[in-house]
């Protein structure tokens, strides 16, 4: 939600805004550091200890390459549509991971329940 709610405000705000911009890029911030400390937590306590660092690495380095490949694609699209594009492209990719995670979440709850 902290992403979307970055995505959101930087689709709508003026790209001279002082005030829209900086919250746009601090929410962008927060969210990244909030979903990577999640992530980062909930694989390391759903693998065997044994295989933990090595996958932990992986992650990492699939995470960084997939990161630099954003940053130089965004600066085409920054190029091109401004940012408000460069946050309808973040949406676009941002919302089918939303509607799996809340899909997943749902079936957790569905097998506790059960």
């Amino acid at each position: 939600m902290i992403l979307l709610s970055s995505t959101v405000i930087g689709m709508f705000a003026p790209g001279d805004s002082m005030v829209l911009v900086p919250l746009a890029l601090g929410l962008l911030g927060l969210g990244w550091s909030a979903a990577l400390i999640g992530g980062s937590a909930l694989l390391t306590s759903s693998v065997d200890p044994a295989s933990r660092v090595a996958l932990q690495g992986a992650t990492d380095a699939a995470m960084n390459v997939a990161a630099a490949a954003s940053a130089a694609l965004s600066g085409v699209v920054l190029g091109v549509a401004g940012f408000a594009g460069v946050n309808v492209v973040a949406t676009l990719v941002l919302v089918p991971l939303v509607v799996a995670g809340l899909a997943v979440l749902r079936d957790a709850r569905r097998r506790v329940a059960s």
